[in-house]
């Protein structure tokens, strides 16, 4: 069996590339940042890979992409690895090929819904089609959310260790990271040998094999592509013609990012809660890179305390408006106002008046325009308290608790966590309730979660429960990492 080859490239890269190294055997790191040569000893290469991980959108976690059988592997050493850790499997892959069928077209958008192999559909934008019309597409965007569909295209790109191919194409492209002369020569010799009909690109791993690897894989690829041609139109379902890359998405949230701070830290001066202002945003990421060259005269938890510090005056001063935005297991994000900012410290405490009959409200828990809504948490924390007073006696009308992931700090004062299915519910004459989703069990199952953090999440349960029951003014909870 081959080393597979892994390329990293996300805000956690140090710390993610150590753990590859230190757990997964028959790996390489390839195209290595920096600070994976100069703390790992890896050899600066610009092999093609096998499996990309990189960061997601929001930097709330990463993308592994890749093949299928790898992709797998590392699944399984992050979900047992990093405690909070939510994994996220999509159904079909990036870049496969499909002979789809319209199933409904949207004349005005010129926009398409395509069935792909009769168990999946996927969307296309600015074509001009009839619903029943077959087209051969190709998987260019795919999405963890449960009500939207992966978007595809007629536009099929192949691509190789050296050169990506794309069909009914004329032109010739170099990679912008290879060097003025080196692309000079190397567009001339993509002039020369690129074949009609099809354009290329020629990538930065085609700088350091001969000229002759390269065209070797160019006539491959067309042969790839000529293959799947001659299989479409002989089946009159839809149907996949060429499988692509599995494609990952791991949620990280607090105590994971803490995991690859103490990661980070065997081979490198680490800030302490590193990841965290990587993560926050993108000009705190560029700050605490800056504030790395400090280190030694100011110190590590000196650093940290001065950054979360300024954070925190002045994205979470008092009359700070918040919002808390939810991740759900469906795929789905919501974002909703908690109200002001109250009180600060180790616990925050929001106060709002609701305008309207409230999303909180129960069959039990009835709210009312004017109602007041006091929200308690704190960075790090399992649970979200929620306290629900009368706007009209002031009394305390009942209570609920949301168990989330470890409670996330973003941008500009919002929070974020992710709503595990779990909530409890305490009414004004004591009585305590729970309202837990079996999914979550089924979660584990399903390889989405690890044992641990299943557990972990029946812990703070039971304590949550604990602590309601007993009448506690914020329950706040913040198991050992």
């Amino acid at each position: 069996m081959t080393n597979a080859k892994i390329r990293v490239e996300s805000i956690y890269d140090l710390a993610l590339a150590k753990l590859l190294q230190d757990k997964l055997k028959k790996v390489v790191l390839v195209s290595p940042t920096k600070d994976q040569q100069e703390f790992l000893s890896i050899e600066d290469t610009n092999e093609p890979h096998d499996i990309h991980i990189g960061d997601l959108e929001y930097r709330n976690g990463i993308q592994i992409k890749g093949v299928s059988a790898t992709v797998d592997k590392i699944e399984k050493l992050f979900r047992e690895s990093l405690p909070d850790s939510i994994i996220f499997k999509h159904p079909i892959q990036q870049d496969a090929v499909y002979n789809a069928t319209v199933i409904k077209y949207l004349y005005r958008k010129r926009m398409a819904i395509l069935d792909l192999d009769g168990n999946q559909q996927a969307i296309m934008f600015n074509v001009e089609t009839n619903v029943g019309n077959k087209h051969t597409v190709q998987i260019k965007e795919l999405t963890t959310e449960k009500d939207k569909l992966p978007i595809c295209s007629d536009i099929i790109t192949l691509s190789g260790d050296y050169v990506i191919l794309e069909v009914d194409a004329d032109f010739v492209r170099v990679s912008r990271k290879i060097k003025a002369d080196d692309r000079t020569k190397l567009h001339d010799f993509g002039k020369k040998v690129v074949p009609d009909g099809f354009g290329i690109i020629i990538r930065t791993s085609a700088n350091s094999v001969k000229l002759d690897e390269v065209e070797n894989e160019i006539n491959k690829l067309v042969e790839m592509w000529e293959g799947i041609e001659a299989s479409i139109g002989h089946d009159d379902d839809s149907t996949e013609l060429f499988g692509g890359q599995k494609v990952s998405e791991i949620i990280l949230g607090n105590a994971s990012k803490v995991f690859l701070d103490k990661l980070r830290s065997e081979v490198a001066d680490t800030i302490k809660n590193y990841h965290y202002f990587k993560a926050y945003s993108m000009a705190t990421g560029l700050t605490i890179d800056f504030a790395q060259q400090f280190i030694e005269k100011v110190g590590k938890e000196e650093l940290g305390l001065s950054l979360e510090n300024m954070i925190l005056s002045r994205d979470y001063p008092i009359g700070n408006h918040v919002k808390v935005q939810f991740n759900y297991l469906n795929g789905t994000t919501d974002e909703s106002i908690i109200g002001n900012i109250s009180k600060t410290g180790d616990i925050i405490v929001t106060k709002r008046v609701l305008s309207r009959s409230h999303q909180h409200s129960t069959p039990d828990l009835i709210l009312e325009e004017g109602d007041l809504m006091e929200v308690h948490f704190s960075y790090g924390s399992w649970t979200i308290h929620y306290k629900f007073f009368s706007g009209l006696s002031g009394d305390l009308i009942g209570e609920k608790v949301k168990i989330i992931t470890p409670l996330d700090f973003i941008y500009r004062g919002r929070i974020r966590g992710f709503d595990m299915g779990m909530t409890l519910q305490k009414l004004s004459d004591g009585t305590v309730t729970s309202d837990i989703d079996n999914s979550v069990s089924d979660m584990v199952k399903r390889g989405m979660i690890s044992k641990s953090l299943d557990a972990k999440l029946g812990e703070v349960s039971r304590v949550a429960m604990e602590m309601l029951k007993a009448g506690n003014d914020s329950i706040v909870i913040r198991l050992d990492q």
